[in-house]
């Protein structure tokens, strides 16, 4: 029997960040771990976030832990390629109680992934990079401070594999599939480069969805939004070569993920996959009792909602308390989206 834990880091997903479409410049913004972020703004100890409001009771409210402008560029892209700041919510659909992330998976339990990346800065500027050294007045566009990104995985124990993916993006839209056991698989090779900027290539599985296990929508915009291609990526373990790691191709300064480089939003970064390119060692799992001041902050980071307050979160997640009129942002997979249906039809 594995624990919640082994199955977030089996499943932990290949990152593959886009360089900028006209200057080709790498990305900017690296990620960072949670305790960097409050240290950075000044928010000791870290308990403190809680004090202003506590999602467990049901509490939010507007402060926000805010970044200065020196530390917009984020910690460093060695807590990536660490895990340190790869961190997976890893919850139990079934479980009406709490499980610990070191209980076993049981053999008829359907376990929900996310895989969240925390960054300093958002640069959905018109004129890309200008606010990299502050230079806001120039960025002729809506960046914001603060920057969280997440991908949703599906695993059925008794098929002992991902059964749906989702890529939640601006706020408003949803890429989600259900990969039936019959889809088609195609053997690929994934091209990006490394953090020397030394090319690399890895060998993946990519899967195409059928249209009736797709659920491709923006609401807030609809004339400006082009869906991705139906296919799906995942990477093959160096270890294993089971292919177990989702490609997640990130927007260059904006972060959002998609499922491969099709598809887009009217003037917002490519997200090319042709950048930086990684498989972090690990994940940190998140733990309640070390990461609480993190995961149910009812305030913001930044411009951004704490992860709880994000419709991405598990929403049934049972640390929070079933009724507790916790409002959550952005697009949900936890609901019927139509083709698809919550919990996925592809499950045993």
């Amino acid at each position: 029997m594995v624990s919640l834990a082994d199955l977030a880091r089996r499943f932990r997903p290949y990152f593959k960040f886009s360089r900028e479409a006209v200057m080709l410049a790498d990305e900017p913004y690296a990620p960072c771990t949670w305790r960097w972020f409050y240290e950075s703004a000044g928010v000791m100890p870290f308990e403190k976030a809680l004090e202003m409001a506590d999602v467990r009771s049901g509490a939010t409210c507007e402060e926000a832990i805010i970044l200065p402008k020196e530390a917009r560029r984020g910690q460093g892209f060695d807590v990536l390629e660490s895990g340190d700041a790869v961190y997976c919510h890893v919850t139990s659909v079934a479980e009406r109680d709490a499980k610990a992330i070191t209980d076993s998976v049981g053999l008829s339990d359907l376990v929900n992934l996310e895989y969240w990346l925390l960054f300093g800065w958002d640069e959905s500027s018109l004129v890309r990079g200008a606010a990299l050294d502050g230079q806001d007045s120039l960025a002729a566009g809506p960046g914001h401070s603060g920057d969280l990104t997440a991908v949703q995985l599906v695993y059925d124990a008794r098929q002992d594999r991902i059964v749906r993916v989702a890529f939640p993006f601006h706020g408003s839209g949803m890429q989600a599939f259900d990969l039936a056991a019959s889809a088609k698989q195609e053997r690929v090779t994934l091209a990006g480069v490394d953090f020397a900027k030394k090319p690399v290539e890895v060998a993946a599985r990519s899967f195409v969805v059928e249209p009736k296990d797709a659920h491709q929508s923006d609401v807030r915009r609809t004339f400006f939004f082009s869906k991705s291609e139906r296919r799906v990526s995942f990477v093959e373990d160096p270890l294993t070569g089971e292919p177990s790691h989702l490609a997640v191709y990130l927007e260059w300064g904006t972060h959002e993920p998609w499922p491969n480089p099709t598809g887009s939003i009217m003037a917002a970064p490519k997200h090319r996959g042709d950048g930086y390119s990684v498989l972090s060692a690990s994940c940190h799992v998140l733990d309640p009792r070390v990461d609480a001041p993190f995961m149910y902050f009812g305030g913001t980071l930044g411009d951004v909602k704490a992860p709880a307050r994000q419709s991405a979160w598990y929403a049934n997640d049972p640390a929070i308390g079933r009724g507790k009129d916790v409002q959550q942002v952005g697009a949900s997979p936890y609901r019927e989206i139509e083709p698809l249906s919550w919990p996925p039809a592809t499950a045993s």
